[in-house]
């Protein structure tokens, strides 16, 4: 079966849809911490992984990105995209992932900020249930969750970035661009800072493990 990746981008001198296409192309982890992932629903549930910042060269720039999909499998290395927006990739979670990234993605996020955004971006584009709780090892922890290997820190930080959520307003000028191309692929989310910096999530990037 076909998957499609998705990205979504905060671009600042866009308004609207779009049908704009582009080219992304995976280069390596930037800012990111190891945890294990639990999501009975992705690639690799029950595994060590670096989440967080990743770098991508969009169209030939070198750009920070960040990983919206849990349940594919890798990116790959070029691929050709195009343009909807948030709430056409996700609904009112693609609009509540879109505020995450607008409000709390900067140049210097640290790598435990860096992975606990990642985190809190999946949690609230992958939990069904009404509990935002993303420690394995609680009660409350619903269909996604994680462990922190070695520390708490990323478990805080994600939870930091969800209780924002009580201020969420919708943002504008943020786009997503829909990886065409490929099978078992990962949904990805962009969010380019001002002139140069991305955030796009490719959560099987690091692995670069297929599904059979």
């Amino acid at each position: 079966m076909r998957t499609t990746a998705v990205v979504l981008a905060l671009l600042m001198m866009m308004t609207g849809a779009t049908s704009q296409a582009g080219v992304i192309e995976y280069q390596h982890m930037g800012k990111s911490s190891d945890v294990i992932m639990h999501f009975a629903a992705g690639v690799y549930d029950g595994e060590t992984i670096p989440v967080g910042e990743i770098i991508v060269n969009l169209d030939g720039v070198p750009t920070s990105v960040f990983c919206v999909d849990a349940t594919g499998d890798m990116l790959g290395s070029a691929f050709n995209t195009s343009t909807v927006t948030p709430g056409a990739f996700a609904g009112a979670a693609g609009e509540k992932a879109a505020y995450l990234l607008d409000k709390h993605f900067t140049n210097g996020i640290s790598d435990v900020d860096a992975a606990g955004l990642q985190i809190a971006i999946w949690e609230v584009l992958h939990e069904s249930s009404n509990t935002l709780e993303v420690d394995y090892n609680s009660a409350s922890a619903g269909d996604f969750s994680i462990e922190n290997v070695g520390s708490d820190d990323v478990i805080a930080s994600a939870d930091a970035y969800l209780a924002d959520l009580v201020n969420f307003a919708p943002v504008s000028g943020v786009e997503v661009q829909k990886v065409e191309e490929g099978s078992d692929r990962q949904d990805v989310m962009l969010v380019p800072e001002p002139m140069s910096v991305a955030l796009l999530g490719i959560g099987g990037l690091w692995l670069g493990r297929r599904r059979s």
